[in-house]
């Protein structure tokens, strides 16, 4: 009988940069600790890409945007309308 290794729910390559994200992540919300959506002072607890995730962009600090929990969800409710504001690409 054949032994055969299972396929890694994700990449060698995608683990080493999750880790780098994970810490890009927290001096990110660190240095940005209010909401940066337009007229909010709210705590911001999540980090949104303006950009998708995919390839590059997950480390692109460039894309980073704090976000409050509403903002955040309103942004991906919302696409035309965050689009028309500038929150998405």
């Amino acid at each position: 009988m054949i032994r055969r290794t299972p396929i890694r729910r994700v990449s060698a390559k995608r683990a080493r940069a999750l880790k780098c994200y994970s810490l890009l992540r927290s001096a990110f919300l660190q240095a940005n600790p209010v909401c940066q959506f337009p007229h909010c002072n709210a705590h911001s607890v999540d980090l949104h890409h303006r950009a998708k995730r995919h390839g590059d962009n997950l480390n692109n600090v460039e894309e980073f945007r704090a976000r409050g929990r509403y903002h955040h969800t309103y942004v991906h409710e919302h696409p035309s309308e965050a689009r028309r504001l500038g929150l998405l690409k």
